[in-house]
């Protein structure tokens, strides 16, 4: 899904150098978090489309959202994870990369905010 008329989430964050995937996420209130994916990758790109594959908002009504990407031509997709919504310990509301693969790496497990 691409979203343009509206800007992306204000904190961007990167699993890794060589990643090809960029996420930006916000607090919406203290309990959620919105959160976008950008597929950074101009060797996956298609023309000038900012290729944001998700754009969610996870909090304890929608804890999680899975994301993947196929060529159309392998059965394997080319990149695919989740995000997860958390609550600590000390009940602060948590948002998680979890179980990502893509082209430049993978994350197994990572707080993003």
């Amino acid at each position: 899904m691409t979203r343009t008329a509206q800007p992306l989430p204000e904190n961007p964050w990167i699993p890794e150098p060589d990643a090809s995937i960029m996420v930006y996420w916000q607090a919406v209130d203290d309990t959620s978090f919105e959160v976008a994916l950008q597929l950074i990758d101009p060797a996956l790109a298609i023309g000038s489309d900012p290729q944001i594959l998700v754009w969610v908002v996870l909090g304890p009504d929608r804890p999680r959202q899975a994301f993947s990407l196929t060529d159309g031509i392998s059965p394997f997709p080319l990149l695919r994870g989740r995000f997860e919504w958390r609550q600590a310990e000390n009940d602060a509301a948590q948002l998680w990369l979890i179980d990502a693969h893509y082209p430049g790496g993978e994350t197994l497990a990572a707080q993003v905010a």
